[in-house]
């Protein structure tokens, strides 16, 4: 009976232990890989993904499916300081020696394509991803995301009205002549957009500012110069029973002329509005920029430590007002300016002002006075070293020769006691 008992024990021992071995290789024999997460672009060119690996155990091979869009990327490269690396559909990376911990094993370079356009990211995936002997590893994926550049409006529309000029991308400023209180700002853009939708119009003119804002931070402005009208009121009656009316009674054209006056006022409602556009001045603090109201294109050269614009006027009408549109942060080498000046009635003029910066000369170096600098320099050290070299060990000399003298005195006097 004792036998058995421990023959059984030893039965329980043997398979718990190949079951805590099993375990043990299940839990170790799994890896992770992974691709670096959002990658960014904004060149026309190539983009790498790093591929990281984390494993516990001896590993000397991974194999996965590879995915992404062929229209729009393309692999072109795959380096590795641990593998082999081979790939078309499938990725390989093969090694005869093992590799343990956490380490970046490959490089995977992408080249982009004419059919990645902005806005449409592009995801890369390995998929049922197995190392040697049938070994697990997980499933992974990045995306490459390209920077939206555009700052420009795709199209532009108000129901119902008539865009003066017709939309262009590139002009940025319009008019619009409606009788209407509200209307309705249509937009599409590759880019943020702001100041669409609905808007409330007062009698007279209306200016409504559309910006488009680029992932970069780059801003274009839109300027829609809406006037609105008051509506023509009817006559009551036409010419016809006007006539009439004078006909049957000649002397009475009092309501007739008070008619016509009042259609009159209403008539020339727009001849109240100011075209005044007369800007008093016009100055560009620290430039030699001079202003004239009859010349609408400049250009003038800014110091490199000027990094933003300013722009003082004052106009001779307070009805009217002036839209800078441009890059006033100067943050190009070459920068246009638009002014607009727009009057109460709506009628506008613009003045362009190109803008360039000047280029950081490099520093001129006087060799001579470099040279002559250095030997001063020279002689100076020359200098110390004398007093170093000679004049200090002499000094030394004197005093030990003086410490002798005294110490023959002390001595002669001690022997006279």
């Amino acid at each position: 009976m004792k036998k058995l008992v421990i023959l059984l024990s030893s039965i329980c021992l043997i398979l718990f232990t190949t079951n805590q071995v099993y375990a043990y290789n299940y839990i170790n024999n799994f890896f992770k890989i992974s691709l670096k997460e959002n990658k960014i672009i904004n060149t026309e060119e190539s983009i790498t993904l790093d591929l990281d690996l984390d494993v516990d155990y001896g590993l000397n091979s991974i194999m996965a499916d590879l995915v992404y869009d062929i229209d729009k990327i393309e692999l072109t490269q795959c380096e590795s300081e641990y593998f082999t690396c081979t790939y078309k559909d499938k990725l390989l990376l093969d090694n005869v020696t093992e590799i343990t911990g956490n380490k970046t094993v490959a490089k995977l370079t992408f080249k982009i394509l004419t059919g990645f356009e902005p806005g449409n990211d592009v995801t890369v995936e390995l998929k049922n991803v197995r190392g040697f002997n049938n070994t697990i590893g997980n499933n992974t994926k990045a995306t490459i995301h390209k920077i939206q550049t555009d700052n420009t409006l795709k199209s532009l529309s108000i129901p119902n009205e008539k865009l003066i000029p017709d939309f262009s991308p590139e002009i940025t400023n319009y008019k619009i002549i409606t009788t209407n209180k509200y209307i309705d700002l249509e937009a599409t853009s590759l880019s943020k957009i702001e100041n669409t939708g609905r808007k409330e119009l007062k009698y007279g003119n209306n200016i409504i500012e559309i910006v488009v804002t680029s992932e970069t931070n780059t801003k274009k402005t839109y300027i829609i110069n809406v006037f609105r009208e008051k509506e023509k009121e009817p006559m009551e009656g036409n010419d016809e029973n006007i006539n009439q009316n004078l006909e049957t009674n000649p002397n009475n054209t009092t309501s007739t002329n008070n008619k016509k006056t009042e259609t009159s006022k209403n008539n020339n409602i727009t001849s109240k509005l100011s075209s005044n556009k007369k800007v008093l001045f016009l100055k560009i603090p620290n430039t030699d920029f001079i202003f004239d109201e009859n010349t609408f294109d400049y250009t003038i050269t800014l110091s490199k430590n000027i990094k933003t614009l300013k722009i003082d006027y004052e106009l001779e009408d307070k009805k009217s007002r002036v839209i800078i549109s441009g890059d006033t942060n100067l943050s190009k080498k070459s920068n246009e300016i638009i002014i607009s000046v727009i009057a109460e009635d709506g009628s506008q003029i613009d003045y362009k002002i190109n803008i360039n910066k000047e280029v950081e000369e490099p520093v001129e170096i006087d060799i001579n006075e470099t040279d002559k600098k250095e030997e001063q320099e020279n002689n100076t050290q020359k200098q110390k070293n004398t007093i170093y070299y000679y004049i200090i060990p002499i000094l030394i000399f004197i005093i030990f020769i003086i410490k002798l003298i005294i110490n023959k005195k002390m001595k002669d006097n001690n022997i006279k006691k």
